[in-house]
């Protein structure tokens, strides 16, 4: 009879902890969807960094422009970082470079409506694809010498 009371109470002390953990608020400061920072501090992210290794962290990323900064171990004190005005709190969160998309197919319409690039482009963005390879097999108005001329439409550029 004493195992299920040490059970349940083993049970109850764990659901309690992660209730607790996940009750915590997320620590950013300054930060607005769709804008660029000069600086911009990333914290206690776990990074994943295209090279084949195990994830590492958590690490804070320091991004200066559109340049990595540095990357270090997290600073978990509370003040730290107090005087920088753009703090994004990667709690849980993961960082991953982006990612090259070598297959993809750009459509000008869909279903009779048209789609312009610009719309498809950004959800590859979404998806994490930061860069594209785009074969031309075919594409009404490029011929040959267009092509050996490097004339080609923005999209394909």
């Amino acid at each position: 009879m004493k195992k299920p009371i040490i059970f349940s109470g083993l049970s109850l002390l764990l659901t309690l902890a992660a209730a607790s953990v996940q009750a915590r608020p997320a620590d950013n400061r300054g930060i607005e969807h769709g804008q660029r920072y000069d600086r911009l501090v990333i914290r206690n992210v776990l990074v994943i960094d295209g090279k084949g290794t195990p994830m590492r962290g958590p690490l804070d990323v320091i991004v200066e422009g559109d340049k990595i900064a540095a990357v270090r171990g997290a600073d978990a004190r509370p003040g730290a970082y107090k005087n920088e005005a753009h703090v994004l709190d990667g709690t849980g969160m993961y960082l991953l470079p982006g990612f090259i998309d070598s297959h993809i197919h750009l459509h000008d319409e869909r279903a009779g409506t048209a789609q312009p690039f610009e719309y498809e482009y950004k959800i590859y963005l979404a998806c994490g694809v930061t860069r594209r390879v785009h074969l031309v097999h075919h594409f009404e108005g490029i011929n040959a010498a267009a092509l050996a001329a490097g004339n080609l439409p923005p999209e394909l550029n």
